[in-house]
């Protein structure tokens, strides 16, 4: 019989949202900010038990440069990769096991966040 140990926690009934820099909560970094498109609401993560979510989208950074740092209890157990929307375009966002959520490959125009969803540790 295949059977698992263990597994992700299963999804909570609540969702814990925080919004990138609103009041103590992180900053954005490298001159990136959120996107301010009310359509798909600010910059935000979300956390479901330990399945993260990151919503909203960035713009006016630089890419290869860090938009924001998660907090722990919110970031991966190594490197993450995910492809992401950049005006347009395909870009890359690299959430690290630091917390860094880098735009690694976007354009300053904006970066959508939406997509990028991972375990936490």
């Amino acid at each position: 019989m295949i059977g698992f140990d263990h597994g992700p926690a299963p999804l909570s009934a609540t969702a814990e949202t925080n919004e990138v820099g609103a009041a103590s909560q992180p900053p954005f970094e490298n001159s990136w900010s959120d996107s301010g498109d009310a359509n798909i609401g600010p910059a935000s993560f979300i956390k479901y038990g330990e399945v993260i979510q990151l919503v909203g989208s960035v713009t006016g950074g630089i890419a290869g440069t860090n938009a924001f740092t998660l907090p722990t209890g919110y970031r991966p157990n190594k490197d993450r990769t995910f492809p992401a929307v950049s005006n347009g375009s395909l870009g890359i966002i690299t959430v690290k096991s630091t917390g860094a959520v880098e735009i690694t490959v976007g354009s300053t125009l904006g970066v959508s966040l939406s997509g990028v969803v991972f375990l936490s540790v």
